[in-house]
């Protein structure tokens, strides 16, 4: 009787197990894009807007490149949202730009 009951839950939980694992297997994992770390030595720069349009007054998008001190192009270039609650913006004609404020 015991061994009965005991193959029929045994039976049940490996059922279950591959249902899981099934459902593992189809279910799409979010994507992710890790950005890289900066490397020490290389230059950030600041760059408002998107380098096509003329700059004005208003919010600007903002983006942070990394560049080697040997030249070259851009090693990565991080963009910060332009809206929503942690949003980074800039003008693109004021006198103090440069400085970066996060809101958590």
């Amino acid at each position: 009787m015991w061994k009965s009951r005991n193959r029929r839950l045994r039976s049940v939980q490996l059922r279950e197990l591959k249902r899981l694992q099934l459902r593992a297997s189809l279910e799409r994992l979010e994507d992710r894009c890790l950005l890289a770390s900066f490397t020490g030595g290389n230059l950030l720069v600041e760059q408002i807007g998107n380098g096509s349009g003329a700059l004005s007054s208003s919010a600007a998008e903002v983006s942070v490149l990394e560049f080697t001190t040997t030249g070259g192009p851009a090693v990565q270039s991080i963009s910060f949202p332009t809206s929503g609650p942690y949003q980074v913006t800039d003008s693109g004609s004021a006198t103090s730009n440069g400085y970066l404020n996060v809101w958590n």
